[in-house]
């Protein structure tokens, strides 16, 4: 990989981090709607899922790394 394809790459992954989703749409209602306190239990739920969502994605990813050996040698 070129170093100008890597830069593409890379001011792709950041406007795509940068531009809200749809999560910070339902913090935002629910703050506007329920206050504070409703805002940070929607965004300390958000959290939670995001968590719990890359846990499953790394632990699969991490199986199937582990279960093809080609794959782990290519990486190793």
């Amino acid at each position: 990989m070129s170093w100008s394809k890597y830069g593409e790459f890379l001011a792709f992954a950041i406007v795509l981090i940068v531009i809200p989703g749809p999560d910070f749409a339902v913090v935002v209602k629910n703050t506007l709607i329920g206050g504070r306190r409703r805002g940070r239990w929607t965004a300390l739920g958000v959290a939670a899922s995001n968590f719990v969502q890359g846990t499953a994605a790394a632990s699969g990813l991490s199986a199937l790394i582990v279960r093809v050996q080609p794959l782990f040698q290519a990486i190793k």
